[in-house]
């Protein structure tokens, strides 16, 4: 029998029952908490049971071990206090035969925390791994491959909450992850992939029944499907996101994306979505209204990027982009209000104030990387070099003071149209001028793997030091990712110390570098900015230079000529190098740590520096990255 402690002092009592350890607690006040430990099924059943019959405090089901479900059994709490499940980081398996919860019969408030739930099946009912009948809050857990008729996982009446939670391949009838029934939903830091519903690919809050709202923060919707309506990713009344991703959802007929009521979506980016009818986000019921605010949408695939079902669609953009080559941005809108500083694809939104950017069928001069990771908890979207998009809004007109990874806005002399700002989180170097602050946020980011350049101490980056021909071939390899070397050949030198062994490796066998000597490569000598120049030529694969026009410096020798003029490239919105002056190029004069990192930034933001872009290392931030 359990034993109840009274006293003001935590008191912990333990005692044996079938279901494992039963631990009684009392705080001031005589307020109960229960606690039971299971590491089997049997135990873990029984113990649900166990707790049904308490009738004061809380409840909490830790497990010891990782469990499967092996017989058609369904776990159930009929009690009438709130129940924590705290998993410890254990797997339970409903092996395609039970949820690992249903508590629908209470309106007990349940909690999950870090617990791994896979393969739970409802057997035709809702919430294929826990199904309960009042709020319901989950954290640090992850839910895969488990399947109900309404939410896939997840099913409740009530409030629903999401923190730092996963959800892969689930499927339902409707809500493929999660579906709150007369009640709202929140999320935040979770992500959301490839799981699967008629309507409603992830989440659903019924907009039919009280509640319907649903909260989106710092989270992530990637390949989630609805296969007949309801949006690809999320469906209900009000509907807010922000500092999110939504990325390849599709929706059978409308809302790619999103479709609700009442949306709203700060510092999002919708990519690569589709449905019939609003290809990134689609409204239903009346009134509706769209507030798009540093939103970047691009390439969605359907009749426009934003659609409605009924008129009139109340929409309202400041600082947003909306661009898809064959997809207008708007269909079927009322009224458009235009903040400014947008930017949109056909001239489909009316959007109309002089500061907007409106341009059939494209608006140039957007350049815009693929989704990738720069940073934050999510992945973006990074404008390029000569991007219109880069301090397009004057400061007194920022409204935001951060963008989709929070990093601060503005950086350089206004903020940036969209989601994202160009640059990287911040350093902690105290020693870099402002003229390289974004090249070196860049290259010395943890984010690239491995680390591109690193600081001579934790907080100094010495701007102003030479490099030295090792530094230089070391950054080349990181840069292309570190690759295996095992294939290349051996070097010829004989003075190349360990921790630059394999760069050379790379870098000889692929024709970058050549030594001082046959037999020595003089790696701590300072390399000179005719050296790094050529290599950086060879490092973007010699790009043909015939049709660019000629460098204007009377000082370049002519093993170099070619690499000066591809790297002075006039018709580079950012050309890779400069002159000392306006005639000389000062070929045999050491080169900076300042100066080699702008230059790889600059050809990092460059896809015509390249022979091939889609060729180029992972780290180039035009390319796809290792997000």
């Amino acid at each position: 029998m359990r034993r109840l402690v009274t006293l003001v002092t935590l008191v912990l009592v333990t005692t044996i029952g079938s279901a494992g350890p039963v631990d009684a607690q009392a705080e001031a006040g005589g307020a109960t908490e229960s606690i039971l430990v299971a590491g089997t099924a049997a135990q873990y059943r029984n113990a649900l049971t166990t707790l049904s019959t308490v009738t004061t405090g809380t409840n909490t089901l830790r497990l010891s071990a990782d469990i499967t479900l092996t017989t058609d059994v369904e776990p159930t709490y009929t009690g009438t206090q709130p129940l924590t499940i705290n998993g410890l980081g254990h797997v339970l398996d409903g092996s395609d035969l039970n949820r690992a919860l249903d508590s629908s019969g209470t309106p007990a408030a349940v909690s999950i925390r870090n617990l791994r739930v896979v393969d739970g099946d409802a057997g035709g009912g809702g919430g294929g791994a826990v199904n309960t009948g009042g709020a319901l809050t989950v954290r640090d857990s992850a839910f895969e491959s488990n399947e109900g008729a309404e939410g896939g996982a997840l099913r409740n009446v009530g409030s629903l909450l999401i923190e730092r939670s996963s959800f892969d391949e689930n499927i339902a009838g409707s809500g493929g992850a999660a579906f709150a029934y007369a009640g709202d939903i929140t999320v935040t830091d979770s992500t959301f992939d490839d799981n699967r519903a008629d309507a409603a690919g992830a989440l659903r809050a019924e907009i039919y029944f009280n509640g319907g709202e649903i909260t989106v923060l710092r989270s992530t919707f990637t390949d989630n499907e609805a296969e007949s309506n309801f949006a690809g990713a999320v469906y209900g009344t009000s509907i807010d996101l922000t500092d999110s991703l939504f990325e390849g959802n599709v929706a059978e007929q409308d809302g790619g994306a999103v479709q609700g009521v009442a949306i709203t979506a700060t510092n999002t980016t919708f990519f690569a979505n589709e449905a019939a009818t609003g290809a990134a986000i689609a409204t239903i019921g009346v009134p509706h209204s769209v507030d798009l605010e540093h939103v970047t949408m691009v390439d969605n695939v359907g009749d426009a990027q934003v659609s409605t079902l009924y008129d009139p669609v109340i929409l309202t953009a400041r600082a947003s982009l909306l661009s898809s080559t064959g997809t207008p941005a708007c269909a079927n809108t009322g009224s458009t209000t235009s903040e400014g500083h947008n930017v949109e694809a056909a001239d489909t939104c009316g959007f109309d104030a002089a500061t907007d950017i409106v341009d059939s069928p494209q608006p140039t001069g957007i350049l815009l990387g693929t989704r990738r990771d720069n940073g934050g908890p999510t992945a973006t979207m990074y404008p390029l070099a000569g991007s219109v998009l880069v301090d397009a809004i004057p400061v007194g007109e920022c409204t935001q003071t951060a963008d989709q990874r929070a990093v601060a806005r503005p950086f350089g002399s206004g903020c940036d149209i969209g989601a994202v700002e160009q640059v990287f989180p911040a350093h902690g170097f105290t020693d870099v001028p402002a003229w390289v602050e974004d090249t070196v946020r860049w290259i010395a980011s943890p984010i690239n793997q491995p680390q591109i350049m690193t600081g001579i101490t934790p907080t100094t980056f010495e701007p102003d030091d030479p490099i030295t021909r090792a530094q230089v071939v070391r950054l080349l390899y990181n840069e292309e990712g570190a690759p295996d070397v095992s294939a290349y050949g051996p070097h010829p030198f004989t003075d190349v110390p360990a921790w630059v062994a394999d760069a050379v490796t790379w870098a000889y066998g692929e024709g970058l570098v050549t030594g001082i000597t046959p037999t020595t490569f003089e790696p701590n000598d300072p390399i000179t900015r005719a050296q790094v120049t050529r290599m950086k030529y060879r490092f973007a694969d010699s790009p043909d230079t015939s049709g660019i026009d000629p460098h204007p410096f009377t000082d370049v020798p002519a093993w170099v000529a070619d690499a000066v003029t591809w790297a002075a490239d006039p018709d580079n919105p950012l050309p890779l190098v400069t002159g000392i002056t306006p005639t000389t190029f000062e070929p045999n004069e050491p080169i900076t740590r300042a100066q080699v990192a702008r230059m790889d930034h600059r050809m990092a933001l460059t896809p015509a520096a390249w022979t091939d872009a889609g060729d180029a290392p992972p780290a180039m931030l035009f390319q796809r990255g290792l997000f």
